[in-house]
């Protein structure tokens, strides 16, 4: 029977089922527990993507599919390397395979590449997963795709020195160069 909390009925999905069901057994949570953490997965809107900790890719969402453009099957069993761009700086690279090795979370931003060639802007987080030894077995990646908001960013920044309509430099891009160019003469 159910327990009660201030004459309320306390009912756990997980634990109880209705009165005449007999008590699930801990596989069953467990597998039911899998089943709603799979789907939580598969609809999340940023891209998952999963690596063994030598980087090979053993699962992406569909969400990473998407922004990649790159199926499933065409990224199973290689290395996130398929969406290198080109375009970041190695130290970045080192910084990130030095943190998430180390044991710790990353966080920052590359510029990849997507099946059609096209290079797009994303936020990744990196975290590292440890077996019961504290061993890293997997690294699980959360990536954002940012292009939209690192063009605006741009576009902000061309505003404040270019006038939108005529698109000629405008007097903070004179200060700007002015400053620059008594600092290069003294």
């Amino acid at each position: 029977k159910p327990p009660t909390h201030m004459g309320c009925r306390i009912r756990s999905p997980f634990l109880f089922g209705p009165p005449s069901e007999p008590k699930r057994t801990l596989s069953h949570i467990h597998e039911k527990k899998l089943a709603i953490l799979s789907h939580a997965l598969q609809q999340s809107a940023n891209g998952i993507i999963i690596t063994n900790s030598s980087g090979v890719i053993e699962y992406v969402n569909q969400a990473f599919v998407t922004i990649n453009g790159f199926s499933e099957s065409e990224l199973i069993g290689t290395t996130p390397k398929k969406m290198k761009s080109g375009l970041n700086p190695p130290e970045l690279y080192d910084e990130m395979w030095s943190t998430i090795t180390q044991g710790y979370t990353w966080k920052g931003e590359f510029k990849n590449r997507k099946k059609s060639g096209a290079i797009y802007w994303c936020f990744e987080t990196i975290s590292p997963v440890f077996d019961d030894n504290n061993n890293i077995t997997h690294y699980i990646g959360i990536i954002e795709d940012i292009q939209d908001r690192k063009t605006t960013e741009e576009h902000i920044r061309h505003l404040a020195k270019f006038d939108p309509l005529t698109n000629l430099p405008n007097r903070n891009f004179f200060r700007d160069e002015l400053e620059s160019r008594i600092n290069q003469a003294t």
